[in-house]
């Protein structure tokens, strides 16, 4: 990892992990909604936790939007 979070001082011999935790998903999913958390380990310890938010809405897929991208693509 190429340098410490923000804040986050370590010794020359410390050695910083980075973990992302990511929770199992479903669409739709909101702009900004909480999809998992980033974890950074010294040793065993978590010393720092951040939310992993996602950046655009995911819309959920169902028979009326496959029709839809059907008929745009074949008659469009």
């Amino acid at each position: 990892m190429e340098g410490a979070p923000e804040g986050l001082v370590l010794k020359q011999d410390e050695r910083l992990i980075a973990r992302a935790r990511l929770q199992p998903l479903k669409a739709p999913v909101e702009k900004g909604q909480e999809v998992g958390r980033l974890q950074y380990l010294l040793g065993e310890e978590v010393v720092r936790e951040d939310r992993l938010l996602s950046a655009e809405e995911v819309k959920k897929i169902d028979y009326g939007w496959c029709l839809k991208q059907i008929i745009d693509k074949f008659l469009f």
